[in-house]
């Protein structure tokens, strides 16, 4: 990894921060999430409790109908915990429609 960092400072003498999260992420065979499971390094809040979800959808339902959309999308959502909370509560607490998107990224084999 810091080869291919140095060869990059080298020739254009300067490395944006997105190119290099990454490569120190995503990079075939070298980056974080292409050598482990995501998950396995760390906890997050949804995994500790659903509590956290559920405030999170109470302050959605709370500012919904100034706002009045009912689409979500979760960047990066692992595998999922928060949505799935998110969605319970609004179930339970909601007679709307809502519509969800996860998005998570996928490896890119070849990022320098």
């Amino acid at each position: 990894m810091e080869k291919k960092i140095r060869k990059n400072l080298e020739r254009k003498n300067s490395i944006s921060l997105s190119r290099f999260m990454n490569l120190c992420l995503y990079k075939k065979s070298i980056g974080f999430y292409e050598k482990n499971i995501i998950g396995s390094h760390f906890i997050t809040s949804p995994e500790i409790s659903q509590v956290f979800g559920e405030c999170i959808a109470l302050f959605f339902l709370t500012t919904l109908s100034s706002i009045r959309s009912y689409n979500f999308i979760e960047l990066g959502p692992g595998n999922g915990t928060l949505m799935v909370d998110v969605i319970r509560t609004f179930s339970n607490l909601s007679n709307e429609k809502f519509s969800y998107l996860l998005y998570e990224k996928l490896a890119i084999s070849s990022i320098l």
